[in-house]
């Protein structure tokens, strides 16, 4: 069986990876909206905003990541791209298997300045005295 405690990294650096593991350290149940609340996973329903606070965190579009998100059981699902093959799903151990990125189209977040709940991850990350 998969192991469904980990996250999906194709080619990130060992400074995206760290900041993977600090906002997922950073995520509690009232960042969830209310039809996520009772996912099975600890994960589920996270991918959005997760996604969204490592996007500004590690630089964004100047960094050369992208927006991605596909449908999938429930809604959509979000992660973020880059150069080459790079691949940055924070939250990828919600699933059962292997998710299938190759329905993946471009996006953009929601908002077009960080959510309200994506402030919150990063200023928990910058109070918890983390650095990235």
């Amino acid at each position: 069986m998969k192991n469904r405690t980990e996250p999906k990294l194709r080619g990130a650096t060992e400074h995206e990876e760290n900041a993977v593991g600090i906002v997922r350290s950073v995520l509690t149940p009232e960042l969830l909206p209310p039809e996520w609340q009772n996912h099975p996973h600890p994960m589920g329903g996270y991918c959005y905003v997760a996604s969204e606070a490592l996007y500004y965190l590690l630089g964004g579009s100047e960094a050369g990541l992208t927006v991605k998100r596909a449908p999938c059981v429930g809604g959509e699902h979000w992660w973020l791209e880059g150069r080459g093959d790079k691949l940055i799903d924070a939250t990828a151990d919600q699933f059962e298997g292997d998710f299938d990125y190759s329905k993946g189209a471009a996006s953009k977040f929601l908002t077009p300045e960080p959510s309200p709940r994506a402030v919150k991850i990063m200023l928990r990350v910058g109070a918890a005295g983390l650095t990235l």
